[in-house]
């Protein structure tokens, strides 16, 4: 593994702006209101965010071997829960091309975390070694 050494941040360690953060707390606290007045309410998305949602599915469900996979498991479970939990912070019952979006977005983030940390690794400690003894000496020939 190789350390890079740390990057310089401002004094303030990154935090955003005070005005920014007081804004997303508002919607935040909207949003928790609107859920708890609007009682038990069923979502579903508009026509637009249909096709979209049909469009990535497949791509969603494909999966991937080895411990990414087991990782990164259901897909489009997590993208749909992702997609409802924006379209309450827009206090919506309909979720939008922009919660579809904003969901594969941090779905992305989280599949390039898993791909990252997990590689190609399988899980199997000697197919593993295998693997890397296999890349380290070229492949095979």
């Amino acid at each position: 593994m190789v350390l890079h050494p740390a990057k310089q941040v401002p004094s303030n360690g990154g935090r955003p702006p005070e005005s920014e953060i007081a804004a997303l707390t508002g919607r935040l606290r909207s949003a928790i209101k609107w859920v708890q007045q609007a009682g038990e309410v069923e979502i579903c998305r508009d026509n637009d965010a249909e096709k979209l949602w049909a469009e990535v599915y497949p791509k969603l469900s494909d999966g991937h071997p080895g411990l990414l996979g087991a990782a990164t498991s259901r897909a489009e479970a997590q993208g749909l829960r992702l997609s409802a939990i924006f379209a309450i912070f827009d206090c919506s019952v309909t979720v939008r091309v922009e919660h579809i979006s904003a969901a594969l977005a941090v779905w992305d983030y989280c599949l390039a975390s898993a791909r990252y940390i997990f590689g190609d690794a399988t899980g199997d400690p000697v197919a593993d070694r295998i693997r890397e003894g296999l890349a380290d000496a070229g492949g095979m020939v």
